[in-house]
Formats: C-alpha cells, sequence, structure tokens
C-alpha cells in the first residue's frame, strides 16, 4: 500500500489491473505452489537451476509487458516503476532493474535469504520487460 501511495503521488495511472495484481499474484501463487506443478530446483543440476531462472525471468519480462499494454493499471512495484521512469526520462528497463537491485540491498540489509536465482533475476528481468515493451510497441 505504501509503493501504491508513493506511485501515485508520482503521477502514477490506477486502474482495476492494479487492485487484481495486489490480490491475485500472491492468492495464484500460493495456489501454483501448492498444487505441485512447479517442481522442486532445489537439487537439480546447477545448469538446469540456471535454465529455470532465465526462463522465469524472460516470462516475467514478457507477462508484466502484456499487462502494462492492457492498460487496466499495473500493480504498485509496476505503477512506481512507470511514474519513476516518466519522471526521470529513463527507460522502464533500467528503473526496474535499480528497484529490484535495491529491494534485493534493502532485503540482505535486514537479513533475508537470497541467492544467485534472486540476482540473476534483480540484474535481468529489466532487460527482459524493455525488450518485451519494445517487441509489442512494433505489433
Amino acid at each position: 500500500v505504501a509503493i501504491l501511495g508513493v506511485a501515485y503521488a508520482l503521477g502514477a495511472e490506477l486502474g482495476a489491473g492494479t487492485i487484481g495484481n495486489m490480490v491475485l499474484t500472491g492468492l495464484f501463487m500460493d495456489a501454483i505452489l501448492a498444487s505441485g506443478v512447479v517442481p522442486d530446483f532445489l537439487r537439480a543440476p546447477w545448469v538446469q537451476r540456471l535454465v529455470a531462472h532465465l526462463s522465469g525471468t524472460v516470462l516475467v519480462g514478457v507477462g508484466t509487458a502484456l499487462y502494462i499494454f492492457a492498460n487496466l493499471g499495473a500493480g504498485p512495484r509496476d505503477s512506481l516503476m512507470l511514474a519513476l521512469s516518466q519522471r526521470f526520462r529513463a527507460s522502464v528497463g533500467r528503473v526496474r532493474t535499480g528497484l529490484e537491485v535495491a529491494v534485493l540491498a534493502l532485503g540482505m540489509l535486514l537479513g533475508g535469504e537470497w541467492g544467485i536465482g534472486t540476482l540473476i533475476f534483480a540484474l535481468t528481468v529489466g532487460p527482459a520487460l524493455q525488450w518485451s515493451l519494445r517487441g509489442l510497441k512494433q505489433r
């Protein structure tokens, strides 16, 4: 809610998708994890884990671009990303990377768990999103 407030103060447009993202993302993640559909990669070979991390990051970039293009309102973090991108005239990809790295650093300072997959995501989701947005704009 705090991030949503900051995004709104920076001029982000909010919509039904904003609230839907806040509520449904957690519910869907809980359901997907409980279903066992996603395999446990904890003991998988490192190459398989790397491929899973990279392909997952690309999917997040594409999915985020698709729902931003639907123009129903981005989620709180993505609304903040879009508002900061407009405010500072920076690419969405760079802003997203900055936000992810800042959140990773804060999590580390607070003693949270992180690993190479967290670092991969933080550094590559911004470029994946930027690439996806460009691809959608061309269509």
